[in-house]
């Protein structure tokens, strides 16, 4: 007897589509309205979903609290008089700002709408934790990050154990790197399985594309137009990308790491002695822009898409003036900057891949999902 398949969707397609709104998310609640699947939601990806929206926000405060404590010390040093600062105050009404609980309750709801099962978290075995991080065994990675994925696939292996011995369980992520291995999940996460009860794809539109039997009514992801591109639509999301980038990257904070409030431009290795960093410009190379249409909207509203475009990244931060005679080479752009302070500057080829909806004429960048550096040249 084949049983129902349970779908549990992981953060990053979240990232995708925010507000559950396309043709392929449409596809799954209807696949659960006719009894032949079951959506779930960890916890810990709502968590993450949460977090993730809260990120432009927080980015715009950290940068103008950075520009705060500078002219705070400025004006101290120039012999005024000032109350203290306390920047952990401000970093409190950060927090406390209801937007994101808004977004949540919104979120929720829709949840609710398409009767989505929310996994509560799972428990932890310590000694199975400790072994996944030290090894390390996937979803662990070897600096160790990971740990939102374990939590993830331990609520996946605790739903496998409660479910009807004829279900299988399937996991919707396009988190290759950490969950699979040549087109399945990776031995490490199957281990003590039932290999035939376990499946994963990396979208709802390949899960649905995979059923033997289609979708029971027409929709735009089975039925519906060809994603072809269009020049017009690369244009607009190129526009939305520039938009993006004057008002939600230049001058906010950037890592070379892991942080949930800052930008990360993965394959840079920051000069280790920058405080501060943070995009000082970026020029998109408009002639390197490729759009990779990806999903529908319901009802052909619009349409969910890749840009992927390459960019010169200019980089602004601030270090240490004693440490100028200890590190060589430096791009120093105000020694001067104050007592203490020397601003400085560094520069790199990178490719941005942005997420763009588009309406009609209008488009808007939902995020940014990577910020690559190319190798240097030479």
């Amino acid at each position: 007897m084949v049983g129902m398949d349970h779908l549990v969707i992981d953060t990053n397609y979240l990232y995708r589509d925010p507000v559950l709104e396309s043709a392929a998310w449409n596809n799954l609640v209807t696949l659960q309205r006719d009894g032949r699947a079951k959506l779930y939601l960890p916890l810990v990806a709502l968590r993450e979903h949460m977090r993730h929206e809260e990120q432009p926000r927080h980015q715009a405060i950290n940068s103008a609290i950075a520009g705060y404590r500078e002219a705070h010390t400025s004006l101290s040093d120039l012999g005024l008089t000032l109350p203290p600062l306390d920047v952990g105050s401000l970093r409190h009404q950060r927090d406390e700002i209801a937007e994101t609980r808004e977004f949540e309750a919104e979120f929720r709801a829709r949840l609710d709408e398409s009767n989505v099962t929310l996994l509560p978290y799972p428990a932890v075995d310590g000694e199975h934790l400790a072994d996944a991080y030290f090894i390390p065994r996937k979803p662990f990675n070897a600096n160790g990050e990971g740990t939102a994925d374990y939590l993830i696939w331990r609520s996946f292996v605790e739903l496998l154990h409660s479910v009807d011995p004829a279900d299988r369980v399937v996991l919707i992520s396009s988190n290759t790197n950490d969950f699979t291995h040549d087109g399945a999940l990776h031995p490490d996460l199957v281990r003590g399985l039932e290999a035939s009860r376990v499946a994963w794809h990396k979208d709802p539109r390949e899960y649905v594309t995979a059923l033997e039997t289609p979708v029971a009514r027409p929709t735009t992801l089975v039925a519906g137009r060809s994603l072809e591109v269009t020049q017009g639509e690369t244009e607009l999301a190129v526009d939305a990308a520039w938009t993006y980038v004057s008002g939600q990257m230049l001058y906010h904070e950037i890592t070379s790491g892991y942080g949930w409030n800052e930008f990360e431009i993965q394959g840079y290795d920051a000069p280790p002695y920058f405080e501060n960093p943070e995009f000082e410009s970026i020029d998109l190379d408009e002639k390197s822009a490729n759009w990779d249409p990806y999903d529908e909207l319901d009802a052909g509203a619009g349409v969910l898409g890749r840009l992927t475009v390459r960019a010169h990244v200019g980089i602004g931060a601030y270090m240490f003036k004693s440490d100028l005679a200890v590190y060589e080479g430096v791009d120093v752009v105000d020694f001067d900057h104050n007592d203490h302070m020397a601003a400085v500057a560094d520069e790199l080829e990178a490719t941005i891949e942005f997420h763009v909806r588009i309406e009609g004429e209008h488009a808007e960048v939902l995020n940014v999902e990577s910020i690559t550096a190319e190798p240097a040249a030479g």
